[in-house]
């Protein structure tokens, strides 16, 4: 999908109603063992992380660094062989890394183990030593602020799109960092910090999940 078909899909949700995709935004945490369709993964990162024909994005960043790095872990996806695609600063994705490598993501979290059989993952990580070195003169920490405020744009817009396409979704920010460096490049670049995991799939019809 292209970065000016994305935007208008977001635009056709705004017209729908801001306020019944907030109502229908949940934070998932049981899911369907059913696959995900390739062009259902399609729509989803391409209104979250495509760029309009006139630059713009779904998300802010300061100083449109986007210094967070999103990449795709596919296990379960219909159209899409197994493997850890990088999303590219367009939306689409690059060549992957071919294989399920959903366990390791799973057992870098602190509680998150039901995470390996999603269909999906989406990782976010950043290189938190360059973004604390570009802002240093601001103030201290500053680079930090930047990257968790952008992480959270980037969450509630893909929380917001999977409520569009009746898709469920949480932010995984609990990590064991000793874990998470151990995880290969192709999921984690090298100088990236992970910093966080969405799981993509659907909710089963017993989900528990609370709204926060």
């Amino acid at each position: 999908m292209s970065g000016a078909a994305a935007f208008s899909m977001l635009r056709e949700m705004r017209a729908d109603g801001l306020n019944v995709l907030l109502a229908a935004r949940r934070s998932t945490k049981s899911f369907a063992a059913t696959s995900l369709q390739v062009g259902e993964l399609d729509r989803l990162l391409s209104a979250v992380f495509g760029v309009a024909p006139d630059g713009r994005r779904s998300y802010g960043s300061a100083h449109a660094r986007y210094p967070v790095t999103a990449t795709v872990v596919v296990g379960d996806v219909r159209g899409l062989a197994s493997g850890s695609y990088r999303i590219t600063g367009s939306g689409g994705l690059q060549e992957p890394e071919y294989g399920d490598q959903r366990e390791l993501i799973a057992q870098s979290t602190i509680d998150a183990h039901w995470a390996a059989s999603c269909p999906a993952l989406l990782v976010l990580s950043a290189n938190v030593g360059a973004e604390r070195a570009e802002f240093a003169s601001q103030a201290e920490g500053r680079g930090e602020r930047f990257i968790a405020i952008e992480v959270g744009l980037i969450a509630q817009t893909v929380h917001l799109v999977a409520a569009g396409l009746d898709l469920g979704t949480v932010l995984i920010a609990g990590v064991q960092d000793e874990a998470a460096r151990r995880l290969p490049e192709s999921i984690v670049p090298p100088g990236d910090e992970l910093l966080a995991v969405m799981p993509l799939g659907r909710a089963t019809r017993d989900s528990t999940a609370a709204s926060g």
